[in-house]
């Protein structure tokens, strides 16, 4: 499929599809699409760079009209609508009403302006989702639970995030609110620290209602120990690597040497991706597979049998724990136990364990502060 990656999630008890786009943007956005009983409802839809639209296509083998569901308005996210609203097999296009104003703008508040080329164009919203809303997956069983995406409103990064509840995985998906090795940006136009923290506190109350209490017992992102044959310098590249791309490290290692891959290319994690794109139907003969190699667990293996929360980019199954290290690195702001990395302007990149949040230097924190009631449990590294 032409300018996408697909991959079919394990243990699905219905098909649920990741997409995962090679934009030139660097996004590489996650698209996910879940055949439901009579629609095929798709979360996201990537830059609009690709033809998702075609990509989809081959996935919906009893052809049922799409529904979009959306988790914000950003334009590597609602990009691919054009590909489909105006089509009669698109039921709708659905977004979080909790800011329609702020939604209805977005050919400023996508930030397509801010990346050279991007365009957002045909965008229109049919639908707006109230929170706890619930979007049937089929109209002819409509109390069905198990039948349902349930609709939860998640500001923070932007004023319309929202997050989506597919109970027959135990699968939310979170959009942007948070994912590994990677920033997640509370310095976009609408972005509020404060609402954040809430989302992080409902979410949380949210998978705790109704995740596998051993669901907890696992760390958000497993830590994976270099295989035989791997550069330990190199190894938090790899990491960043395979997960950038959503590619199984065991698979991804049965076809080409990862550590070669490193050494091609300097350590560097853009130049590693870009080769890899651009020698993708090669790579096995460029970077032959070592024989012999101890693959480390993949994320799915290790995972529980709970909620996975899947994220608009790098990480399709992270576990709720993630939550609490966010809420983690949040109080360790405030308390100003944590310094900014990286500062730029007004705002600054703020690190503990695998997650990064690039956010105001000095943000307005509520009169009651959404930290108070949590008190952290990580160590600062």
């Amino acid at each position: 499929m032409s300018g996408w990656t697909v991959s079919r999630l394990a243990s699905s008890s219905r098909p649920v599809f990741k997409l995962v786009e090679n934009d030139r943007f660097g996004q590489f956005p996650f698209v996910y699409a879940i055949e439901g009983w009579d629609k095929f409802v798709i979360i996201d839809s990537g830059t609009g760079q690709h033809n998702l639209r075609a990509a989809v296509a081959q996935l919906n083998l009893r052809n049922l009209p799409y529904l979009i569901i959306l988790t914000h308005c950003h334009f590597d996210h609602i990009g691919g609508v054009s590909q489909f609203v105006n089509e009669p097999d698109c039921l709708d296009v659905c977004i979080s009403s909790a800011n329609k104003t702020f939604t209805n703008g977005f050919e400023l508040n996508s930030l397509a302006m801010a990346h050279p080329g991007a365009r957002v164009s045909g965008f229109r919203v049919t639908r707006w989702l109230e929170d706890g809303e619930k979007i049937l997956l089929d109209d002819a069983d409509p109390e069905n639970p198990e039948k349902q995406i349930t609709v939860i409103w998640t500001p923070g990064h932007t004023p319309d995030s929202a997050a989506f509840w597919f109970p027959p995985e135990k699968r939310l998906f979170i959009g942007d609110t948070l994912y590994p090795f990677t920033a997640v940006h509370l310095d976009c136009i609408g972005s509020n620290v404060n609402d954040y923290v809430l989302t992080l506190q409902k979410l949380r109350r949210f998978v705790q209602a109704k995740s596998d209490p051993s669901a907890e017992a696992v760390k958000a992102i497993p830590a994976t120990k270099p295989a035989t044959g791997i550069d330990n310098n190199h190894e938090a590249t790899i990491q960043s690597f395979v997960a950038v791309l959503g590619l199984d490290r065991e698979s991804a290692q049965q076809t080409f040497s990862l550590s070669s891959l490193m050494q091609i290319c300097d350590g560097s994690l853009e130049t590693a991706i870009e080769f890899y794109l651009s020698n993708s139907e090669s790579i096995s003969v460029l970077c032959p597979p070592e024989p012999n190699i101890a693959a480390s667990p993949s994320t799915q293996d290790s995972l529980p049998q709970g909620i996975r929360l899947s994220c608009g980019h790098v990480e399709e199954n992270m576990a709720p724990s993630a939550l609490g290290q966010a809420m983690d690195l949040m109080s360790f702001i405030q308390a100003g136990a944590v310094k900014a990395q990286h500062v730029d302007g007004e705002y600054g990149e703020f690190s503990v364990e695998n997650f990064t949040l690039m956010m105001p230097l000095r943000p307005k924190w509520a009169s009651h502060s959404p930290t108070a009631d949590h008190s952290p449990t990580l160590q600062q590294k």
